[in-house]
């Protein structure tokens, strides 16, 4: 391999990586958009997790008013 293919081949691979990165702070934004107003409801209802009933199953109510689905990042192994 020549100078210039390892040259190359060092982008790709820098490229494939920064690539993956954006892909995850992408995801992790999505996520964080829709948790937040979730935490926050769940914080009120239990008033801020000082009232007796902050150990309460409160999932049903939280499904129904969000959705926290996400789909994260693919991760291929690639044969440069």
């Amino acid at each position: 391999m020549d100078q210039e293919d390892a040259d190359s081949l060092a982008w790709m691979q820098a490229l494939h990586a920064e690539l993956i990165q954006q892909q995850r702070f992408k995801n992790w934004t999505n996520f964080l958009g829709k948790l937040f107003p979730a935490y926050l409801h769940l914080k009120k209802q239990t008033h801020n997790w000082t009232a007796s009933n902050f150990f309460n199953n409160f999932s049903n109510d939280a499904k129904s008013e969000f959705s926290l689905t996400f789909a994260p990042a693919r991760q291929t192994q690639s044969s440069y």
